[in-house]
């Protein structure tokens, strides 16, 4: 055998065992590394990412705070004169006694405070409201031109029923601090307590529950599905009987007790019933008959 053919024999079994050493090393020896880094790695980008989620938020929240801010500092606000608890109570019953921001609440007055040029009381007013009510009472509490301040507002849901059987109604009770400003000069501006501007409607109250355990009693007599029975159907009508044999021609979108009509399926001889049972949707479905 030639020492070139030697030699490559030579060169291969090293090649061989150098490879098998860096496998060995990098697969098995420092695998178990490998694979941490690179689980790492990925709660790092998913770390990243939440990160840079919150600093978007916080940019656009930021934005926010400082057009809220700029319009505060524009709005036109009167300085009182004189500026005690009797002036205050009756400021606050005036605002409480409007139909759209009506409140039950009770009265305390806190501490005073004297600075250079302006005087200041804290009140505290608690009780109890529907909150579309307590939203336009704080609205023109901060938006009309007397100078109010809330220090501190607690709010809590509370459900109440006026008479047994009726559905309960979503109240808050609600705690909140108020600060009454006055200049210790006799200032020669209006004081009128009243201007012509109404709050932005409100679409959803977040107090009012998604679920709750009250079934609203069927007044109306509407169709109660889950005793009904489909008598017949046509492409876009369905005709059902009601617990007493009473017979009812329906439509898609048609009322029944708790819900509507949601879908009329000839090919597949069954109606479907959309259902709301205290905040849970349920889905009802009707079929004919094979003999029917």
């Amino acid at each position: 055998m030639s020492n070139t053919i030697k030699n490559s024999i030579i060169l291969g079994l090293v090649f061989l065992l150098i490879s098998g050493f860096c496998y060995y090393w990098l697969k098995i020896y420092k695998g178990k590394d490998l694979k941490g880094l690179t689980t790492a790695k990925f709660e790092k980008q998913e770390e990243f990412e939440q990160l840079k989620q919150l600093a978007d938020k916080h940019d656009v929240l930021l934005d926010t705070l400082k057009d809220l801010t700029e319009a505060f500092y524009k709005n036109d606000k009167i300085l009182l004169s004189y500026e005690d608890s009797k002036v205050s109570l009756e400021y606050f019953n005036t605002l409480a006694s409007m139909g759209d921001s009506y409140i039950n609440f009770t009265f305390k007055t806190g501490g005073k405070q004297e600075f250079d040029d302006y005087l200041t009381t804290s009140y505290e007013l608690n009780g109890e409201a529907l909150f579309y009510n307590l939203y336009n009472f704080i609205w023109r509490l901060e938006n009309y031109k007397r100078l109010y301040n809330i220090q501190s507002l607690n709010l809590q849901e509370v459900e109440k029923v006026d008479n047994p059987g009726e559905e309960p109604k979503s109240y808050v009770k609600f705690s909140m601090v108020i600060t009454g400003f006055s200049s210790k000069e006799k200032l020669s501006t209006s004081e009128e307590i009243i201007d012509r501007r109404m709050s932005e409607p409100i679409a959803y109250n977040p107090f009012s529950p998604l679920v709750r355990d009250y079934i609203p009693p069927n007044r109306d007599n509407l169709l109660e599905v889950n005793t009904a029975v489909l008598q017949g159907l046509t492409e876009d009508r369905a005709f059902i009987a009601d617990s007493k044999g009473n017979l009812n021609v329906m439509e898609v979108g048609d009322r029944v007790y708790l819900g509507r009509l949601a879908e009329i399926d000839k090919a597949k001889n069954q109606v479907v019933f959309t259902l709301n049972k205290g905040g849970f949707i349920e889905t009802v479905t009707l079929r004919l008959r094979e003999n029917d």
